[in-house]
């Protein structure tokens, strides 16, 4: 249970590691220049329902 415990949070530190260094004005982790234009801008969160099957 401990070693499971160990490698999530380390998994977890690599996530964001890798996060925190696209640079601004870029997509995490593929680092994608970020544009005017993107259609992700458009999106809100408040159209985004989670539903248990999703999981």
């Amino acid at each position: 249970m401990l070693f499971s415990l160990l490698r999530a949070a380390a998994a977890g530190a690599i996530v964001v590691l890798l996060c925190n260094c696209s640079g601004p004005g870029r997509y995490p982790l593929s680092g994608q220049v970020v544009s005017a234009d993107d259609p992700v801008q458009d999106l809100q969160a408040g159209n985004f329902i989670v539903t248990e099957a999703s999981f």
